[in-house]
């Protein structure tokens, strides 16, 4: 029987059941946790305490956002690091930016700020004690809850009179609700 590494949605952060958990996927220590509480939140895994021996730090997320409803789903862009897609229940889908990741020890405030994209490296060897999160797109259209979301990602060929055939990159969102028996494309 494997027994746990450490222990997140505690009293202290969530005040709901945790739903859902999705670790990013450049960030080797970063991931997101959600819960019926309605909110996001990013934590870096070193800060949980027994993960680490002899880390001190209080258990913290690094950021966390309300969504609007309890999170049921969470999902990471496939080519941009900083955008997670969120299915949050009665509260339709969120699409949640992530930036301003700030290195350093959550005891010293000599902070350097690093853009997620183009520091990947550069955070991936540090501690990460902070990041900025905000709602940048919501989609309300189910009748019911939203239980999945996913990213549809791909390449269409235009036949531009002006142009030769050009490839375009197509990006959008997925969604669907059980109750109603609905999917969306937005």
């Amino acid at each position: 029987t494997a027994s746990p590494m450490s222990k997140i949605g505690c009293d202290e952060y969530e005040s709901g059941g945790v739903t859902s958990i999705s670790y990013h996927p450049n960030l080797e220590y970063v991931f997101a946790s959600g819960s019926y509480d309605e909110v996001v939140r990013l934590w870096d895994i070193r800060y949980l305490s027994s993960f680490s021996s002899g880390n001190k730090k209080k258990k913290q997320p690094l950021a966390s956002v309300n969504v609007g409803g309890g999170v049921w789903r969470l999902k990471w862009h496939p080519s941009k690091d900083n955008v997670l897609l969120v299915a949050a229940m009665h509260g339709g889908c969120r699409i949640v930016n992530v930036s301003d990741f700030v290195l350093g020890d959550n005891d010293e405030k000599e902070e350097e700020t690093k853009d997620v994209v183009a520091e990947e490296k550069n955070i991936n060897s540090n501690l990460i004690c902070s990041c900025k999160t905000n709602v940048v797109k919501e989609f309300k259209e189910h009748q019911s809850m939203a239980y999945g979301a996913d990213w549809i990602y791909f390449s269409s060929l235009t036949n531009n009179e002006d142009d030769d055939d050009d490839e375009k990159e197509v990006e959008v969102a997925a969604s669907c609700s059980f109750y109603d028996k609905s999917a969306f494309i937005w």
